[in-house]
């Protein structure tokens, strides 16, 4: 959603390292009626990451991993073949 800042002052990356995320302040995305505190973090996966509190315990959640869940989730299933399985089938 948003790229992480370049630059973070080292009172903002001791709390960072303190308490796992740090305030960078507030934006308003285009359709939204009000701005949101956005937080910098740690995904173990994607390194420092930015994005808002989200869902009714806002929690703070690697907006890259998400986008790899949905595209895993809209991804086609592979259908296999039935005449295959059937003589594995036979067999047991």
């Amino acid at each position: 959603m948003f790229e992480p800042p370049s630059e973070l002052s080292l009172f903002k990356r001791l709390v960072l390292r303190l308490c796992g995320h740090v305030y960078i302040g507030s934006r308003t995305m285009p359709g939204w009626s009000s701005s949101l505190p956005f937080y910098a973090f740690r995904c173990p996966v994607h390194g420092l990451v930015v994005d808002y509190p989200r869902g009714f315990n806002e929690k703070l959640r690697c907006p890259l991993c998400f986008e790899d869940m949905t595209r895993e989730a809209d991804a086609p299933l592979v259908q296999t073949d039935l005449e295959q399985l059937v003589p594995e089938i036979k067999q047991v």
